[in-house]
């Protein structure tokens, strides 16, 4: 099974040009990527995240980090960053 980092670069890759925005969780002791909906307007420069998708996440475990992407940057400097936390 995929890392949480894996999974935030597979969504963030997916919603190209737009902006990527999720949250990790803690279930049961383990880190989940919690992929939400970007609702910004201006999508692929700045991102929020939808409201019931964070309401969703909070019930199914313990919100740990906001993750979004910067489309923009080159997804070499992405991986780096991620494979630090």
């Amino acid at each position: 099974m995929n890392t949480w980092q894996e999974q935030a670069l597979d969504h963030a890759k997916k919603l190209l040009p737009d902006e990527s925005c999720g949250l990790v969780i803690d279930v049961d002791g383990k880190q989940e990527y919690y992929p939400c909906k970007n609702i910004a307007i201006e999508g692929a420069n700045s991102f929020t995240i939808d409201p019931e998708d964070y309401a969703k996440a909070e019930e199914t475990g313990t919100v740990l980090h906001i993750c979004h992407s910067h489309p923009k940057r080159r997804l070499n400097s992405i991986r780096r960053r991620y494979k630090k936390l």
